[in-house]
C-alpha cells in the first residue's frame, strides 16, 4: 500500500472545522426518517476518471438513522479504515468522526476524531496516535462536507432536499498537504445544481453539475438515484486524494444486511 495512503488512512478524519454560524442552505432540507434506509449497504469503488488505479473499495453501511460505518479498504488481507460518522440532521452535515485502523477482525485502534459545536461553529480534530496538538478551525456556511470523505454525507443530505431540482451550495471541507504536513482546511463553497434526467447502470437518475471554488472550479457531475436519492456516480476534475490524478466514484451494489452480516462482511477482508 502506498506511502500517501498509509498517512491519509491515519490522518484523513484530523478534521478542523469552524467560525460564526450561518445557515446557508440549511432550508433547502427537510429532514425525512423514512429516507435513511437504515440496514442498507452501499459498496462503491473510487478510481481516476478514466477507471485507471489506485483502486479503492468503500462500503457504506446505514447503521441508524444518524449513523453510518464506512469501510475503505483495497487489496484483500491487507489493512483497512473503519470511519463512523454520526450526522446531525439539523445541519445535515456530520457532526461526529472516528477513524479506526483495522488490521484484522480482531485488532482496531482509534486514530483520530472530529467534533463540530453548531454553537461555536467549530469543529475540533483530535489525533490520538501521534503527539499533536488539537486544530480547531471555521466553517462559515453550513452545511459542510467533507471531500477527502468522498463527499460521503453529501451523498446521504441529497435524498433530503425539498426540491431536488433547486441548486444549492455549501462548504466544502478537505484535507490538504502544506509543508509536508497534512492540514484539514476549509476550501470554500461549492454549487450542486440540476441538469436534466439520466439514466447511470440501467436506473433513472437526476444529473448535477457541482463546481465552485471549494473545488478550485475543476468540479464535475454527480448522479442521484431518482427512486432512492442515493449516489450513483461522482465525476470530479480535482482528486480527493493527492494518489489520484482525479475523482471518479460509482456505486457497484446495494442491499440490505444485519449488523451481523455487516460485521462478517467487514471481516472477510482479512480471510486469504
Amino acid at each position: 500500500m502506498a506511502k500517501s495512503y498509509l498517512i491519509l488512512a491515519i490522518l484523513f478524519v484530523s478534521l478542523t472545522l469552524a467560525g460564526s454560524l450561518c445557515a446557508g442552505d440549511l432550508e433547502k432540507f427537510l429532514f425525512n426518517p423514512e429516507k435513511t434506509s437504515v440496514g442498507t449497504l452501499y459498496q462503491y469503488v473510487k478510481t481516476n476518471q478514466d477507471g485507471s488505479e489506485p483502486m479503492e473499495n468503500i462500503a457504506i453501511y446505514v447503521a441508524a438513522p444518524d449513523r453510518l460505518e464506512v469501510f475503505k479498504y483495497r487489496d484483500p488481507g491487507t489493512r483497512a479504515a473503519l470511519v463512523i460518522a454520526w450526522f446531525d440532521w439539523s445541519i445535515f452535515s456530520v457532526r461526529r468522526l472516528e477513524s479506526h485502523q483495522v488490521l484484522s477482525p480482531s485488532e482496531s485502534t482509534l486514530i483520530a476524531t472530529m467534533d463540530y459545536d453548531p454553537q461555536a461553529s467549530t469543529a475540533t480534530t483530535r489525533v490520538l496516535v501521534a503527539d499533536i496538538p488539537p486544530e480547531t478551525i471555521q466553517i462559515p456556511q453550513l452545511p459542510f462536507h467533507i471531500y477527502n470523505f468522498d463527499f460521503t454525507s453529501l451523498n446521504f443530505s441529497m435524498r433530503h432536499l425539498r426540491d431536488p431540482l433547486q441548486s444549492f451550495t455549501f462548504d466544502v471541507a478537505d484535507l490538504v498537504s502544506r509543508d509536508g504536513e497534512w492540514h484539514f482546511v476549509n476550501r470554500g463553497l461549492a454549487t450542486v445544481a440540476y441538469i436534466a434526467r439520466d439514466t447511470v447502470h440501467d436506473r433513472p437518475c437526476l444529473k448535477y453539475s457541482i463546481n465552485g471554488d471549494g473545488l478550485e472550479n475543476r468540479g464535475g457531475f454527480l448522479w442521484v438515484n431518482a427512486e432512492g436519492g442515493h449516489v450513483e456516480k461522482i465525476q470530479i476534475d480535482l482528486p480527493d486524494n493527492p494518489d489520484w490524478q482525479s475523482f471518479l466514484f460509482e456505486l457497484k451494489e446495494t442491499r440490505k444486511v444485519s449488523a451481523d452480516q455487516w460485521k462478517e462482511f467487514r471481516d472477510a477482508h482479512f480471510q486469504k
